[in-house]
């Protein structure tokens, strides 16, 4: 049963790791300093806006799902 456990736990950081690096920086950096942050449009700052909230979303979801994972394999241990 810890088997089981175990690879949920790797899949479930494999997927948080990937969910966060796909996820855009809050700051734009000296980028968007020297750039004034003028090449996005309105549209493709409101469909980014979706798509960070829903990796927002599922890495929350993923980081839940693996402290519960780690709490069970924990419970079993003993």
């Amino acid at each position: 049963m810890t088997t089981v456990f175990g690879v949920i736990l790797v899949v479930l950081c494999v997927a948080i790791i990937g969910l966060v690096v796909c996820q855009d920086a809050k700051s734009e950096g000296i980028n968007g300093v020297i750039s004034g942050g003028a090449e996005n449009s309105f549209y493709g700052r409101q469909k980014n806006k979706q798509l960070q909230s829903i990796l927002n979303k599922a890495t929350i979801v993923c980081s839940i799902l693996m402290a519960i994972v780690v709490i069970l394999m924990l419970a079993l241990a003993f």
